[in-house]
């Protein structure tokens, strides 16, 4: 479950994974949407982009006000690798675009314009890097802090 001011977001998953929408007052939003495979992390923000990690690791961000996909992506590519990576944490930033962080420290974002998933920052690049282009983004630095995992639901 998560709930911004406008909208309560619900993920079920039986008898298939099921995501639904309601207002405050309890009238359905959009119509429910149902899922390939069951939620493993959901976040909405307060523009009602809603993100979702399934557990077989597709991502989707929607805005839920204009019914709209926002983005439909996967993470496997990300963490199919030797040993094999899980996610530690996700978010939406304010753009809407999802950011994610990898269990080696490396931090994702989704670029809308190339379809893909960019390095924005590892703790390996970045002490490699000159004095003038070191860099922390304050999204990064709020990440290294959190503890949140939902890695347990990516692995199968």
């Amino acid at each position: 479950v998560r709930i911004n001011k406008r909208v309560i977001a619900i993920a079920v998953c039986k008898p298939e994974p099921t995501l639904f929408f309601f207002s405050h007052s309890g009238s359905r939003v959009i119509p429910p949407i149902v899922m390939e495979s069951p939620v493993g992390f959901m976040e909405i923000d307060e523009k009602d982009n809603l993100l979702v990690i399934t557990a077989f690791a597709e991502v989707y961000v929607w805005n839920v006000q204009h019914m709209k996909t926002i983005i439909k992506s996967s993470l496997v590519s990300l963490l199919d690798d030797n040993p094999p990576f899980s996610i530690d944490h996700a978010e939406i930033k304010e753009n809407g675009m999802p950011l994610v962080l990898r269990s080696d420290q490396q931090a994702f974002l989704y670029h809308k314009g190339l379809k893909s998933w960019t390095l924005v920052g590892d703790s390996e690049s970045q002490k490699k890097l000159p004095a003038p282009l070191l860099f922390e983004e304050p999204a990064l630095i709020s990440l290294k802090e959190k503890s949140m995992s939902f890695s347990s639901a990516l692995i199968a």
